[in-house]
């Protein structure tokens, strides 16, 4: 009971969520079917049980972008789009749209 008590005694919603993920992941609710037992018992409310996050890296590096965009950019790995009309403009620069020659599994592949 010590867990409810000190779910129900936090102001913030954020550390409501931290202890919602500590004690229980989605997963974990769903293969065993205890969403009601965590309800009733531990006072925790559906919107915490129901957030499982998975995160992914995202480029973290201005280098580590720069080179990820010279590869797609290259004539071996894209090639561009026929239309005229296909140009993006993105702040104040016009480029042509590019359509990926294969799968990125595959480009990827043949880089390594």
């Amino acid at each position: 009971m010590n867990i409810r008590k000190r779910y129900s005694q936090t102001n913030s919603r954020k550390h409501r969520q931290m202890i919602a993920d500590i004690i229980c992941s989605k997963r974990i609710l769903k293969k065993y079917g205890l969403g009601a037992f965590c309800k009733s018992v531990l006072g925790f409310s559906r919107r915490h049980m129901s957030a499982d996050k998975v995160r992914r890296p995202s480029v973290q590096t201005p280098c580590m972008k720069e080179k990820v965009e010279l590869f797609l950019q290259r004539d071996d790995n894209s090639r561009f789009k026929a239309d005229k009309q296909a140009t993006l403009a993105r702040k104040g620069i016009k480029k042509q749209v590019r359509l990926l020659n294969d799968d990125l599994k595959t480009l990827h592949k043949n880089i390594c």
